[in-house]
């Protein structure tokens, strides 16, 4: 009895089609790198930031430029609002005087910068290609290097983007979604975490 029963067992096994049998595994997929952004000068002006965003207008380029804008931040907090509103999506600001055309990022942002980043340049100078540790110090250019997942797409056109940091042992993650053809960045926070000393 037992030896009819395994006989039709591997009778039935050997009927599945390959098909099947392939769609019982799940497919082993990788990190994908993105291409480099390198920001060979640092705009003086907002315009200059503007037209540095359309260069960079794809999805790791709205990464590197909330990356800048963060950096601009540390040391002058007018400039680095301004900057902020415009790498930062729509969805993600409010009416104000703290950005440009009578549009700001969200106070509650404005205030974790505050509190995170300001005159801590550092933070965001781990996020650039060959620094180390205490005090990350770089020189031009700026390259910031970045990677998708298999578990980047989350919806809606918004992509997670990973992107390397010196100071931590994990590439941290930052939300971009592509905005009336303007790639702009949605979530951020991560970036404003502290990093080895």
């Amino acid at each position: 009895m037992k030896t009819a029963i395994l006989i039709a067992l591997l009778f039935l096994c050997s009927c599945e089609s390959p098909q099947i049998l392939s769609n019982s595994f799940p497919q082993v997929l990788s990190n994908k790198n993105l291409p480099q952004v390198s920001i060979t000068a640092i705009p003086k002006n907002i315009d200059e930031f503007a037209k540095l965003c359309e260069k960079h207008n794809n999805s790791q380029g709205a990464v590197a430029m909330t990356i800048l804008a963060m950096w601009i931040y540390a040391e002058d907090q007018d400039f680095g609002q301004k900057a902020m509103s415009i790498i930062v999506s729509p969805t993600q600001q409010n009416p104000g005087q703290k950005g440009v055309n009578g549009i700001q990022i969200r106070n509650i942002d404005l205030q974790r910068l505050k509190d995170r980043v300001r005159n801590k340049r550092y933070i965001l100078q781990s996020y650039f290609k060959g620094t180390t540790a205490p005090q990350y110090d770089v020189t031009l250019p700026f390259t910031i290097t970045t990677y998708t997942t298999p578990r980047s797409e989350q919806g809606q056109g918004s992509l997670k983007i990973m992107t390397n940091c010196n100071g931590a042992d994990n590439a941290r993650p930052v939300t971009v979604h592509n905005y009336n053809g303007r790639w702009v960045t949605k979530e951020w926070s991560s970036l404003m975490l502290g990093v080895r000393k």
